[in-house]
């Protein structure tokens, strides 16, 4: 949080290089229209760098080597001395500015910047000892303070300063004001390292949180106030306070960077899941929801993807790979059998003349999991460049319900022994009581995976003696029998907080797994849609089975 007063530096100091006098200055005085853009573009550019011509520091991470909150006059339920140390700040290259006052030619006067940010999250050593509401609290290690969804007001009043000859700006007087929508906490090694009191206490302060906040609020902004007033003079000590401006005479044109693209700012709405193949031509696969996926299920897809291909053999079986036949539309046994030969003898190779990719390892472009503010696990879940291992292992164990009656569902059964999960992954959000952020590579394997499905079709005529078949409906259940999650760079390399969240969602895989499958069956269904509709859509009932 440290840096947003920082972030203000940075806006109206940028144009400020080691050659400044110079470069054009990017804003008039006053113009704070230009300086909220020019300070969104700056925390893009150089919020996780700093700029040492600037005086402006790294500010994602921010270092904040010691805070101190002090809570407890006046009777507050929340009693504690609570410090923090050798702390990293996040979120700050995400932060982004909605208005700016002041910044005039006047330099003693208030000025203000109002900031909204996605998180920011404190990460680093702690000690605390006191009373929280009723419980009594201690402990020193690890702890993670996350404010979701923040509205930020910094506001000073600047104080000139004479050096030679010239006139700087100080901040004097700063008040910095917070009001999140939600937080977090988590303590490691509370209680002397009591797990069960440590659990309790974490998991009461995260029930209580709100009114846990309300009562530190006050603390909580006084120490960060602190923090911010000296970055700010830090900043604008650098040159005289004029130089930070586009003289209102100069006919230097002003610099103005638009942010209309933020990053974050429109999260895609359309999410694209690709699958490419191995020897240079690609095929590519278009999900179009607001639902979104996780692993797993993309077996199930690739099982109708088979089948519909082992089956469109368009009675030419002198074009097919040995082995592949076409089945009579009744002829379940066929079916399935068809489908088994695929996946055993082309899950590895693909079959090109059928345009069936190969699928073990099947890679996958993108792929996103987005919150859900009624779950205990409410997590934007983002992966990128993945593979999917363990398809060529999947069997089909049940395939009925293929007629020429196209109003009864049709049922699909495949187990697979493992299909494991690996690649770049990035989280953020909240796992059952406790926050959880972090970027790295991934590996999520589900054991003993069972997925079952019922598809209903309808049927569409087309010239004479033609029928082809529109899915209009699927449902899907995804059932393993156990899911181990290792997610590397969870809370940014702290290994205390990472351990602990890897204990949580390991010890808790079932029920994490089971707030999943509403959203997993979802997703699948719709990417199962596009597949079989594409194949249907091309080719008649009559030449995918003997009829």
């Amino acid at each position: 949080m440290s840096r947003i007063g920082l972030t203000l530096v940075l806006s109206l100091a940028v144009a400020v290089h080691a050659d400044f006098p110079d470069d054009p200055k990017p804003c008039k005085y006053g113009d704070t229209e230009c300086f909220v853009e020019f300070c969104n573009r700056l925390i893009t550019e150089k919020a996780t760098e700093g700029d040492d011509s600037l005086n402006l520091i790294q500010l994602d991470p921010l270092i904040v080597d010691k805070m101190v909150l002090k809570q407890g006059a006046n009777g507050s339920p929340v009693n504690i001395d609570l410090t923090f140390t050798n702390n990293k700040l996040y979120g700050n290259k995400d932060l982004r500015f909605k208005k700016m006052r002041g910044f005039g030619k006047e330099i003693a006067t208030k000025h203000e910047m109002v900031m909204s940010s996605k998180v920011f999250s404190l990460v680093g050593e702690y000690a605390i000892k006191g009373q929280v509401l009723v419980l009594p609290i201690s402990g020193t290690g690890y702890s993670n303070m996350t404010l979701m969804g923040s509205d930020v007001k910094i506001s000073f009043t600047g104080k000139p300063v004479e050096k030679n000859g010239e006139m700087y700006m100080e901040a004097s007087d700063l008040k910095y004001t917070v009001k999140p929508k939600d937080q977090h906490f988590y303590f490691t090694n509370l209680f002397n390292g009591d797990k069960t009191l440590g659990d309790t206490m974490n998991t009461f302060l995260n029930e209580n949180s709100a009114a846990i906040f309300s009562e530190t609020k006050e603390s909580i902004e006084k120490a960060f106030s602190a923090v911010y007033e000296p970055l700010i003079t830090r900043v604008f000590s650098k040159y005289p306070y004029a130089k930070y401006f586009a003289a209102e005479e100069s006919t230097t044109r002003t610099q103005k960077f638009s942010c209309r693209n933020w990053p974050g700012e429109q999260p895609e709405k359309n999410p694209t899941i690709k699958l490419f193949t191995a020897v240079g031509q690609r095929y590519s696969l278009q999900l179009h929801s607001t639902v979104f996926i996780m692993k797993g299920n993309y077996s199930f897809v690739l099982l109708l993807v088979v089948s519909c291909l082992a089956m469109s053999v368009n009675g030419h079986a002198s074009d097919l790979p040995a082995g592949i036949q076409r089945c009579a539309i009744m002829d379940d046994q066929c079916v399935m059998n068809g489908v088994n030969y695929v996946l055993k003898n082309y899950a590895q190779s693909g079959i090109k003349e059928l345009g069936l990719i190969p699928l073990d390892p099947l890679h996958i472009t993108k792929f996103n999991i987005g919150r859900n503010p009624h779950s205990p696990v409410n997590i934007d879940l983002s992966f990128r460049e993945v593979d999917l291992l363990g398809l060529s292992r999947v069997i089909s164990k049940r395939v009925g319900g293929f007629t020429t009656d196209l109003s009864k569902p049709i049922e699909f059964v495949i187990e697979a022994p493992e299909l494991s999960f690996k690649g770049p992954y990035s989280v953020d959000g909240k796992v059952l009581i406790l926050p959880i952020v972090g970027k790295g590579r991934a590996e999520i394997v589900l054991k003993h995976c069972k997925i079952h499905s019922f598809i209903t079709l309808r049927p569409i005529r087309k010239g004479d003696n033609q029928t082809y078949a529109e899915v209009t409906d699927i449902k899907m259940q995804v059932d393993p029998s156990h899911v181990s999650y290792k997610l590397e760079g969870l809370f940014h390399g702290q290994k205390d907080l990472s351990d602990n969240m890897h204990i949580l969602i390991n010890e808790n895989w079932q029920d994490i797994f089971n707030e999943l499958k509403p959203s997993i069956g979802e997703a699948m269904g719709l990417i199962v849609k596009s597949v079989l509709n594409k194949v249907f859509d091309k080719t008649p009932l009559e030449e995918l089975f003997i009829v």
